[in-house]
Formats: structure tokens, C-alpha cells, sequence
């Protein structure tokens, strides 16, 4: 399905009248999970996050660097009960604290953590495993040897669900995704520059080889953004090819999917290198 993005955009903003509409109803008992679960992996609990910055030793990432900076961008931090069950509160400012942002980290090897691809649960505020060894290079790769990606230590991941949103904003959520991204960056960034760490925003990207090394299949869950952070040895890229990941716990017992919210994102995929390297040459 081929769309007019112009016209998709015109269609889910709101007007006077549409604000004041009468929408049909939620289905609570349908509401997705907040939460990105995986079945037989272990977690790796991060440090206890605390107020002040960590110092980073000749600029070099450390698990409790990564955990500083998850948790304060995407992290818990408030638990307040509300109809006799907790409702957790992140970090950032999200549309309708629905919260649809997933967290990745692909990283290198740090001094007390392992190179891997890692998924962040922000309530336990641990990392899961999801794939062992260096896998920098795959991003190198899918972002056509882009330098800040091939020097990071860590690249962080941010990812989309749509059903979290849309399950209440139906297509519009689709712009959700990247509002909500949005705030996030802007934590990460304000501690990134407080902790004096090189990072950068990386947008250009093959989607699906990002999609496949997180272990998504894009149409649930998209690649959005990568922020390279840190800087030591440049890694080669990778082209290897990398077994699928299984599949997480469901989100709800029903998904609802918008063709047209999929079909504005696949009009906006990047397809391979030398894609991604035209796409640059007109920013």
C-alpha cells in the first residue's frame, strides 16, 4: 500500500471540530502491557540510580554511565497506585502515558559489561540480553559507515509500538511515536552534555537491517532513532548475517493494526546503503 504522506498528515490533525468530537470508547480490558517482557532471559540489573553524574574516567562508558543515562531518559520514577494497581510513571512526557517507546542498547566492550545488543526494562531498570558479542558493526553497516556510529562505545536504539499508542489514537498515534522519541532525546542529550560524552542523533538508516539486529519484525514495532554516545576505536561494518530473535510476550490479547499509519512509515524506509547515502547528500 503506497500513500500520500502530505495527505495522511492532513487527515490525523485534529481540527476545532474534530477536538470536540465524540470518540468511540476504550477498551480497557484490552489496553496493551506497558511493558516489553521476553520469555527464559535473564536480567542484568543496572545500578541504583542516583542524583549526581557519574564520572567517566578518560571519557570511557561504564554500565553505570548506560544505567545513569537510561534511567533518567526513559526510566521509572514514580509508582502511584490507581484503581488498586501501580501505574509507573517514566521520565518523560508521553501522549496519554502510554508510553509506546522501546530502549536498545548495541554495545561494545565496557568494563563491567559484555559487547551485546541489550532491550531496557525500565521497571526493573535492567538490561535484558538479546544478542552476545560486538554487533557495532551491523549499525555501522546500516547507516553507510557513518563515523560517530563506528566510534561509539554504546549506541542506544529507540524503537516504536504502534498498537501502545493507537490503541487510543487509532492512526494519529503514528505522529506519537516521534513526539514521544522527541522527549526522550531531549533528556539523553541533557545528560550526555552534562556528562561531558560525545552523542549524536543518527536518523539515516537501512530500517529493516536495524529492525532485524533489535529483533523486530516492522509492522508492530519500528526502528526510530540511534544515538551513538562515547568514542574510542572505529569499527568496520558488518554485513553478516544474524539469526532471528524469538518473538516477546504479546501486549494485549487483540492488536488493532492502521494499514495507513504502516504504509506513512514504510514510505519513509531507507531500503539499503547506498540509499541511506542519497538520502544524506539532500539534508
Amino acid at each position: 500500500m503506497t500513500l500520500d504522506l502530505t495527505d495522511f498528515h492532513r487527515r490525523t490533525n485534529h481540527t476545532y471540530a474534530s477536538a470536540r468530537r465524540r470518540t468511540r470508547g476504550l477498551d480497557w480490558a484490552n489496553r496493551p502491557h506497558p511493558f516489553k517482557e521476553y520469555l527464559d532471559l535473564p536480567l542484568i540489573h543496572l545500578p541504583s540510580p542516583r542524583p549526581a553524574a557519574p564520572v567517566l574516567h578518560s571519557g570511557q562508558m561504564t554500565l553505570e554511565a548506560v544505567g545513569h543515562i537510561l534511567h533518567y531518559s526513559a526510566g521509572v520514577t514514580r509508582v502511584r497506585q490507581t484503581d488498586g494497581e501501580p501505574f509507573y510513571f517514566r521520565a518523560y512526557a508521553c501522549a496519554g502515558a502510554l508510553y509506546p517507546i522501546e530502549v536498545y542498547v548495541v554495545a561494545g566492550e565496557l568494563e563491567d559489561l559484555t559487547a551485546g545488543v541489550y532491550h531496557y526494562h525500565p521497571k526493573h531498570h535492567a538490561l535484558r540480553p538479546l544478542r552476545d558479542g560486538d554487533y557495532r558493526g551491523h549499525l555501522v553497516a546500516a547507516t553507510a559507515g557513518d563515523g560517530a556510529i563506528a566510534a561509539a562505545q554504546v549506541t542506544i536504539v529507540l524503537t516504536g509500538i504502534y498498537w501502545r499508542t493507537m490503541w487510543k489514537y487509532e492512526a494519529r498515534g503514528y505522529r506519537h511515536l516521534y513526539w514521544d522519541s522527541g522527549m526522550i532525546l531531549a533528556n539523553l542529550f541533557e545528560l550526555t552534555e552534562t556528562m561531558q560524552v560525545p552523542a549524536r542523533l543518527v536518523i539515516g538508516f537501512v530500517d529493516e537491517r536495524v529492525d532485524r539486529l533489535l529483533g523486530l519484525d516492522g509492522r508492530h514495532e519500528v526502528s526510530l532513532e540511534l544515538v551513538p554516545i562515547g568514542r574510542g576505536a572505529a569499527v568496520e561494518p558488518s554485513a553478516a548475517i544474524i539469526p532471528v530473535i524469538d518473538p516477546e510476550v504479546q501486549l494485549s490479547a487483540r492488536e488493532i493494526e492502521y494499514p495507513q499509519a504502516l504504509a506513512a512509515h514504510n514510505e519513509s524506509r531507507l531500503r539499503s546503503p547506498a540509499e541511506v547515502e542519497q538520502w544524506k547528500l539532500k539534508q
